[in-house]
């Protein structure tokens, strides 16, 4: 039972980070009906920008200066590989095309930039640890939680409660008719991508801390598994998203018990079934076409 109750305690630790990549996708596809393919690239360039500093300065920073150098990455890409595509009213497709175009030559900036080499993450947070009944826990992993947490419920708040989230859900529900009652549409769907993007390099700092190091190689998984948990809960939906991010890491803490070798299949394994019996996911809804 101690067991268990650990392995459920450390599925939803590295589930909110999950949820916030998902985030990101949800968000994105929500407002732009795309499949950002360069999220996972996204997420490692920032996270990579954040290490930079804060081996100078300190976590808090680093991860400040991350969600910002990404969410203007997010932003440019929004505004070159998806808008022009949208003025010339090209299909879907091409759009997800460009997405992975992107990716590629933010993986190409990056290489260069900062090498092939696993790069450690100092200690940044204190690693004392303690105990609740049978579970033991770190501050490390209170601090990913707390943030991720945290940053859920501002999402949250922002998009309900805020004049900006009024925008992004009538853009969502009508971009037409949103447009004509005076909101920037275009403004809004570069701000979302960049919000979605910011997201995602904030979950790479976190995963960094977690796991004590970051490569080129963590864009792609932690994408696949952002985009897994976001097909689980309902891609575009925000209770969605976390719900799967939060499934998606205790499924795959406790399948690690008997695949302890094939931890990363079990994303996959889940996104087949969840394309087999429900492909609009657990909270999404049929698909609609927008006016």
């Amino acid at each position: 039972m101690s067991l268990l109750l650990e392995q459920l305690v450390n599925g939803v630790i590295i589930g909110s980070v999950y949820s916030l990549i998902a985030l990101g996708f949800s968000l994105i596809f929500s407002i732009l009906e795309v499949i950002n393919f360069a999220h996972g690239s996204i997420l490692v360039m920032g996270t990579l920008i954040g290490l930079v500093v804060l081996q100078r300065t300190n976590f808090w920073v680093g991860l400040l200066i991350a969600a910002l150098a990404s969410g203007l990455l997010g932003a440019l890409v929004e505004k070159a590989a998806i808008y022009p595509l949208r003025l010339r009213r090209a299909p879907l497709g091409a759009q997800f095309i460009s997405t992975i175009g992107a990716g590629m030559m933010i993986d190409i900036a990056a290489l260069v930039i900062f090498g092939p080499k696993t790069r450690p993450f100092p200690p940044s947070l204190p690693a004392t640890q303690f105990a609740l009944g049978p579970v033991r826990g770190s501050v490390v992993e209170l601090a990913i939680l707390g943030v991720s947490l945290g940053l859920m419920a501002l999402l949250q708040v922002l998009v309900n409660r805020t004049r900006f989230g009024k925008a992004i859900r009538a853009t969502v529900q009508n971009p037409r008719a949103a447009a004509m009652f005076g909101v920037d549409v275009d403004t809004v769907n570069t701000l979302t991508f960049a919000l979605g993007s910011a997201l995602a390099a904030v979950a790479g700092m976190l995963m960094g801390v977690y796991y004590n190091m970051a490569d080129l190689g963590t864009g792609f998984l932690a994408g696949m598994k952002g985009f897994v948990a976001a097909v689980f809960g309902g891609i575009g939906s925000i209770p969605g998203a976390v719900l799967g991010g939060l499934a998606l890491g205790v499924a795959e803490d406790i399948g690690a018990t008997w695949l302890s070798s094939y931890r990363d299949a079990v994303a996959f394994i889940i996104l087949i079934v969840i394309l087999l019996v429900r492909p609009q996911g657990i909270l999404g809804h049929p698909e609609r076409q927008k006016v």
